[in-house]
């Protein structure tokens, strides 16, 4: 049996863990990030389109529906829609590929000349999307809403534990994730490492680390790639 290391917030990571021990793996949960809101002040307001890049995007900027009023929505894959759906909002687009990337790509085919685009979300964020919006002259408005921060483990912890539960794959989630990781181990040539989407593959191949990531870049893409990679093993 082939042990996988799930590294999301605990109040993240319960259906990703659901899903690989219904596959056969088992399953160890060590979180090396956490978020929190910052608390941002958002005015009431009116934008053309609202984009929202992760679930942690939706449920931080919650309190601010109805408050906050713009005409179409857009969703960065079907995990964010499905969050926005919780609170009646059924979004109007979401990009083929569930990536910063695709959602440029999706903008690209728009004039945004003029457009209001607001951008709730994390304060670091993958990829540049504000930025293109802007240089094509789009008014964008990037709150950040909640933050990412490491959990930091004593020095050596997360090395030990990697060898003493003897764990073949650990999954990434974010590059955030992934930053938090390469701080803290010094030994990952005998593990897999399994990114959700391609800006975490890009992350971790821009300092010297192969990854896989899953077509459809959703933690059931993820438990997919994982299960196909070791089926019969």
């Amino acid at each position: 049996m082939r042990q996988v290391l799930v590294t999301r917030q605990k109040s993240q990571s319960a259906e990703l863990v659901r899903l690989l021990e219904k596959e056969g793996f088992q399953v160890f949960s060590l979180p090396l990030i956490e978020t929190s809101p910052t608390g941002a002040e958002i005015p009431a307001s009116e934008y053309d389109v609202a984009v929202f890049t992760s679930p942690v995007a939706v449920s931080s900027f919650a309190p601010n529906f109805g408050k906050v009023k713009f005409r179409y929505t857009v969703a960065v894959g079907t995990k964010t829609a499905k969050k926005l759906g919780e609170y009646g909002i059924t979004p109007d687009g979401i990009p083929d590929e569930f990536s910063a990337e695709g959602l440029i790509r999706m903008f690209s085919e728009i004039d945004v000349k003029g457009m209001t685009v607001l951008s709730p979300g994390a304060e670091k964020r993958a990829g540049d999307l504000c930025g293109y919006l802007a240089e094509r002259g789009a008014i964008v408005d990037k709150i950040s809403t909640y933050k990412t921060s490491p959990v930091i483990y004593e020095k050596g912890f997360v090395d030990k534990y990697l060898k003493d539960n003897g764990i073949d794959i650990i999954t990434l989630t974010a590059p955030s994730a992934a930053e938090s990781l390469l701080s803290q181990t010094e030994n990952l040539k005998s593990v897999t490492l399994v990114s959700i989407g391609k800006t975490t593959w890009q992350y971790l191949k821009e300092r010297g680390h192969d990854s896989v990531y899953p077509q459809v870049q959703t933690i059931e893409g993820m438990t997919e790639l994982i299960a196909n990679l070791y089926k019969g093993v």
